[in-house]
């Protein structure tokens, strides 16, 4: 806990803000000033990086919760930065060439994550993974172009794709993403971090994949 003095009084918050919001570098933060909203248990705290190549100003924002009059004594809890400016996901050269659009859409997903968005992101990373599943195919099956777009993802997974690991792990990652667009969960033991887990499984295959056959085709 560190305290700030607001007016006469002093509050506690659970930390200064350790990351520029604009640059995503950890900083000593340069804090500017803080006001509080004492209706809702809300302060704002304005803060510079002190980076010279950034100099951006972004707002931190702490909240208490009040659950009732005992919970007046406790701290401010760090909530989040403004402006949220995520920082877009890294994808290997192999897999933007085996699925371009897959990579638009996963990053487009974390983004609305980071936003909060979390029902949207879900739906947004069952739609990438079928990208990357049917692109892949195409990629090893070109002739059946036609056929592997028209078919649902768990046909296409069991027709198509030859490799066990990316099959195993591919269907895994169609059930845990069927759940983010159905009305009942079947899997509830599991989150939308379990299910970025699975399709990073199968992109991590695939990548192998790839990469062996480079390899092969370059040392034959």
């Amino acid at each position: 806990m560190v305290k700030v003095k607001i007016g006469t009084e002093y509050y506690d918050l659970s930390q200064f803000p350790d990351e520029c919001s604009h640059c995503h570098h950890a900083v000593k933060a340069e804090v500017i000033s803080t006001t509080m909203n004492a209706t809702q248990n809300i302060i704002d705290m304005v803060f510079a990086c002190p980076r010279h190549t950034c100099k951006r100003v972004s707002v931190a924002v702490f909240k208490r919760e009040m659950i009732n009059a005992i919970e007046k004594g406790k701290g401010f809890q760090l909530k989040f930065l403004h402006p949220r400016n995520p920082v877009d996901p890294v994808f290997s050269e192999h897999v933007a060439e085996v699925s371009p659009q897959y990579v638009e859409i996963f990053t487009q997903a974390s983004k609305a994550e980071a936003f909060g968005l979390e029902e949207i992101a879900g739906v947004g990373y069952r739609k990438a993974l079928e990208f990357l599943v049917k692109d892949y195919c195409i990629t090893k099956n070109p002739e059946k172009e036609e056929e592997i777009k028209a078919k649902m993802l768990g046909a296409v997974i069991d027709t198509h794709v030859d490799n066990h690991n990316i099959k195993q792990c591919a269907k895994r990652a169609a059930w845990l993403g069927n759940d983010e667009t159905h009305y009942v969960r079947k899997w509830i033991e599991k989150d939308i971090n379990d299910l970025k887990g699975v399709i990073r499984l199968v992109v991590g295959w695939i990548e192998q994949e790839v990469q062996t056959e480079i390899l092969l085709k370059e040392m034959q």
